[in-house]
This record gives C-alpha cells, structure tokens and sequence, in this order.
C-alpha cells in the first residue's frame, strides 16, 4: 500500500506516512514534538493545526472542539486528522513543545569534605611481561591494583577484555584501571585519572534536565534540557500508562523516547564542554515512579489503579550499553535512585536529598507541583510523603487558554491601580496564561471582588458595582462569566485571552487536591501549621510563583507564605549529589527505603478536607 507524503510547516520536513496514519503520528515520525495533553484522544482540542494542501475529513471531536470558520478554514487536530493522502499542514506555535521554559538551575548538595564518588580511576605502571613473568594481562592489572591496596570485588570481563591486550601495550604498560564501586569496568592506556566524567538526569513527565559532572571534584561543567519527547502520548503518566496498556508493545515505544532523549542531552553536553562520551562512566536518574519504570522498561501499568504497586522500589543499576548508551565508556552505569511509592518517585528522594530536610530537626514541608504534587513533611526523626492528582490544570491543560510556560506565556498578574496588569514569559504579545499566571490571577480577581470565597465569578450583569478598568473586563465567553485579561488588539491569538469560570474551577480542583494533602500530612505527624519552619517549594513551578499568592487562593496555609522559599530543581540537585557522592548515594537509598509514604485515597477524612480546600481565602496581593 503506497504511503502519503506530508509536508509539515513551517518546517519545510516532510515525512511518509502508512494510510490510517494521523497528523499527530507523521509529527513523532518527523521529530517535531508536539503537546497532546489528552493523549490524542480528542478530548482536549489542544493539538490544532490547519491543512494547508489536501483534505483532512472532520471528526466528532474536531467539530467539538473547532467552530465552523475555522473548519472551514482547514484547522483541524492533529490528533484526530487521519492521513488518506498527500497534505500540507501547518502546526502553529503553541502546540509545539519547542519553546517550553525549563528550569535548570539548582542548589547542589554539597558532598561535604573531600568528594568519595562511586566511580574513581587508578594509574597504574605494570610489570612488562617476560619468560620468567608468565602473568596474563588482567592478572597484572590486579596485582597492581592490590599493591595500590584495592581488591577489586568483581570485573565487567566484556567492558574490560575486548581492548587489554593493545591498552596494556600502548602506553608502555601504563593504564589508568576504572572501578565503579569496587568493580573493575575498564583500563585505558595511559593517564586517564582526570579523564572521569558522569551526567545526573532529572527525567520529568514533560521536560528532561541533565547536568555534567566532572567526577574527581564533584563540579558542574555543563547542563542542558529539552522537552520529553512523551508528552506526544500524553500530559500525564496516566494517559502514558494507557497508551501502554491499549497498544501493541508501546512500552518499548515510550522507553525508546525516553532513552533517546536522555542521549541527544548527553550529546550536547559533550559537545559544550569539549567532553568525549568515551569519558563518561556514570548516569544517575530521578523521575517520577512511571518514568522511572519506562526509562528502564519495567511495565508501569500497576501504578495506575489500586493499590497503585509498583514493578520495582528500590534502585537499579545496569550497564549502559544494555539500555543503549553505546558511545559511553564500554563499563559506564546507569542507576536510577529509588521510588518511595507507585505515586511518589526518585525525584521526591531528590529532592528530600539536596535540600537535607531528611537532617533537620523540627518540621519542614516540601512541596513539587506538577500534574501530581508531591508532598513531603517533617524532618530528620520522621518524614511522610504523600502525593495528590492535582490534575493538569498547573501546566495549562483543562484552561481555556491555558498553555506551558514558554514564550508568550501569562506567568504573573498584578492588581494594581484599581486595575490588572500582565507579565509574560519573554515580553512577548500574549498567547495564553500558564499556572503561575493562573494562580495569580484567580488571587488577584479575589482581591478585586470578582471571584467569590467559593469561586463564583460575576458575570456582565453583576459587575456594575465594580470600579472602570475591572468592570469593563468581566465578559461572557460561551453563556459562562469569564475575565479578559489581554484585550484583543494586545494578543497574540485571534481574539482575547480570557479567564473563564471553568478555568477557576479547574484551579479549585487542582490547588484544593495540594492543601487538602498539605493538612492530612502535617495532622499524620502530629503537626500543626505554626510547628513549620519553613515550606520547601521545587521544581519550576515552585521557583516561579509568588508564595503571597498561592496562600491567597488556600493552596497552603497563609501564615506560610513568608516561610516559603524556592529551592529549583531540587530534584536534579539531588541526582547530582548522588552522582558525586557515594555517602549521598547511600542516603538516596536509605530515603527510599524509610520515608513513609501516605495514600490519600485510603483516608476516610480527604473528601470532607479536600472540599473545605476547595474555597478561596483571599489575602493582601
């Protein structure tokens, strides 16, 4: 059967595709990512895209979700506009994943004292052979090493035998031996004792961060991030699990992206810092659970439904050429950091790791907002974990105009002067509103006296009391009440961008989900609010939003907004710190194995505390 040519624009790529094939498919094929929130399942109407050449038949769900001008100006989604022939399609930039603002930095857990990493070179000078001295090579390597007062505890033989011979001789028998925790994985020629390099990976469900080490000295020499490529298959790892679950071997799929994706960052590492991949031994992991398990091809299809178990709690460890890595030192390992939970992953453990919470006397809550938001309270006697379906609402799903944060994002709103003002990522003509922004503006609309304690917005009718530069916003979009906060003439799309009541609703849901999560942790370990020194806020959305705010709109307790303070990609940190640092590796593992981890859906107390999170307390903003 001939396949179909599409042209993707304005990209000027083309690409072949089977019959049946979608728009969303030909863009994977390509290498164009693309945000499918819904899993391409036509339930989101966030994948548009408009048929420039050819025809594209209409769906159920695209004449849901697209009007008839626009229908009949050839958009359509590209999750739902099937392939019978050549097409020229344009994917306009908001459904890219391209552009997407990724945190990168972060407050890396100092190893303390000299660096002890798991990964260490040795130089060695051999005793050249002769017809008295009879030894094989790996013998004088080990003796060698003996007499350096190492004892190896076993050898990667297919890392090691394949080049000893010419490595033993081409350096007149100097070779520098690389063990990795006590395992001989390599012997290069010559004086490669500075030569040691490993790379920590924050793989997150939507974005992907990776951080170069230089081993002996524990530093940062280059970081790098990209979108994961996944999010094509979904915004969250449920609709990723699904994906698993009705396809054919998808599974191999989705760990191929991932894999992939991990190596193209490795690669512009090395080439920012004039690094070889040949001098990178070691790769740590961070990830939710169901990224975890995917990177390393373990079924995650259990961790979606009670009791939400997961294939493998602890950390793993393989030799990288076996997931693929094939350009890294022939013994280089990967370990990922262990999960606490099927809901609660490494990147909790990395966090709980860089920001030393799990040392600090008294009471500490650190929160990682995502499409889950992870939750951990207490200290260095007793920490528990818990984590929420907040939902997608924070990264722009479920919002009307709602997107990530990239370029022309709404990230902050202001009440000031009687009226709203905006900020947007870059500066740029607005093209949607991303969960910062959302969070403010909902606050900011309370403060106005626009949304209600209980998230009722006025509508047109009602808003007469309300001073010039607000009332002149409050709209009717689709027989709701909704908020302009970009005028046309001022946005970047076809028309405003507006707040609607559903859009506070959706916030209600996902930020009530957090405190209500919030209060059920501190009431487990016999805390109240003022026993709380101070909230940990991680990741990027922790980074970018202001703490007045989301105390503002009850996403945790008020008297907390001046204890709250930022702490980056904590999880990342804690990936290197590992990466560096045997003893922290160490506690990796033991916070894997003695955080407590709380499933909300089993306490009889969530939904009567999860409703009272729902309402908007309102403060000064």
């Amino acid at each position: 059967m001939p396949r179909h040519d599409v042209k993707l624009e304005p990209d000027n790529v083309h690409v072949k595709v089977e019959p049946g094939a979608t728009v969303l498919d030909a863009a994977k094929a390509a290498g164009v990512p693309l945000f499918a929130p819904c899993g391409g399942k036509g339930l989101c109407g966030k994948c548009r895209c408009k048929v420039m050449r050819g025809s594209v038949d209409v769906t159920e769900p695209q004449a849901r979700h697209l009007t008839e001008p626009e229908l009949e100006d050839g958009w359509r989604l590209a999750c739902q506009s099937v392939v019978a022939g050549d097409l020229t399609v344009m994917l306009p930039w908001e459904v890219r994943a391209a552009g997407t603002v990724i945190l990168e930095d972060s407050e890396l857990a100092s190893p303390g004292g000299r660096p002890a990493p798991q990964t260490c070179k040795v130089l060695l000078s051999l005793p050249r052979p002769s017809l008295q001295d009879q030894r094989d090579d790996l013998r004088r390597v080990l003796d060698a090493l003996a007499s350096s007062g190492i004892e190896p505890t076993g050898i990667d033989h297919p890392a090691v035998l394949p080049s000893l011979a010419s490595t033993c001789r081409a350096e007149e028998w100097r070779v520098t031996a690389v063990l990795r925790g006590g395992v001989l994985v390599g012997v290069e020629a010559g004086d490669t004792a500075d030569a040691c390099y490993g790379v920590a990976v924050d793989l997150g469900t939507t974005t992907v961060v990776a951080y170069l080490a230089h081993i002996p000295t524990a530093t940062r020499v280059a970081v790098a991030s990209d979108v994961n490529p996944q999010v094509a298959y979904g915004d969250d790892v449920v609709s990723r699990i699904s994906y698993i679950a009705t396809e054919h071997d998808e599974l191999d799929t989705l760990s191929t992206a991932a894999r992939s994706a991990v190596s193209r960052l490795i690669d512009r590492l090395c080439e920012a810092a004039d690094v070889p991949a040949g001098w990178i031994y070691d790769v740590r992991i961070v990830g939710n659970a169901t990224m975890s398990h995917i990177f390393l091809g373990a079924d995650p299809r259990n961790i979606a439904s009670a009791p939400y178990i997961p294939s493998v709690h602890r950390s793993v460890e393989m030799p990288a050429r076996e997931l693929g890595f094939a350009d890294l030192a022939p013994g280089a390992r990967v370990r990922t950091l262990p999960n606490i939970a099927g809901w609660v992953g490494s990147d909790t453990v990395g966090v709980i790791l860089s920001t030393r919470m799990h040392t600090m006397e008294g009471v500490r809550i650190a929160i990682d907002i995502g499409t889950n938001g992870e939750i951990v309270a207490g200290g260095a006697s007793r920490l528990v974990a818990c984590s929420t379906a907040a939902g997608p609402a924070f990264e722009g799903a479920q919002i009307r105009n709602g997107m990530r944060g990239a370029d022309g994002a709404i990230d902050h709103v202001l009440h000031r002067d009687g009226g709203i003002e905006i900020h947007t990522i870059g500066g740029s003509a607005p093209r949607g509103i991303c969960g910062t922004g959302l969070i403010d503006a909902v606050a900011c609309l309370v403060a106005a006296g626009v949304v209600s304690e209980t998230g009722r917005m006025l509508g047109p009718g009602s808003a007469d009391h309300l001073g010039p530069a607000i009332r002149d916003r409050v709209v009717e979009v689709d027989g709701q009440p909704a908020f302009v906060l970009a005028v046309d003439q001022d946005s970047a799309l076809d028309g405003p961008v507006v707040l609607t009541q559903r859009d506070v609703r959706q916030l209600q849901l996902a930020k009530g989900a957090i405190a209500a999560g919030v209060q059920i942790v501190l009431k487990t370990i016999g805390a109240e609010t003022g026993d709380v020194q101070e909230v940990l806020l991680a990741g990027a959305f922790g980074s970018y939003v202001d703490p007045r705010n989301a105390a503002a709109i009850g996403l945790f307790p008020g008297e907390l907004a001046r204890k709250a303070r930022a702490v980056g990609n904590a999880a990342g940190a804690g990936a290197f710190a590992a990466l560096v640092s045997e003893p922290l590796s160490r506690e990796a593992d033991l916070i894997g194995d003695t955080v407590e981890y709380l499933e909300l859906a089993g306490r009889p107390d969530f939904d009567m505390v999860f409703a009272d999170a729902m309402f908007l307390p309102g403060a000064e903003v």
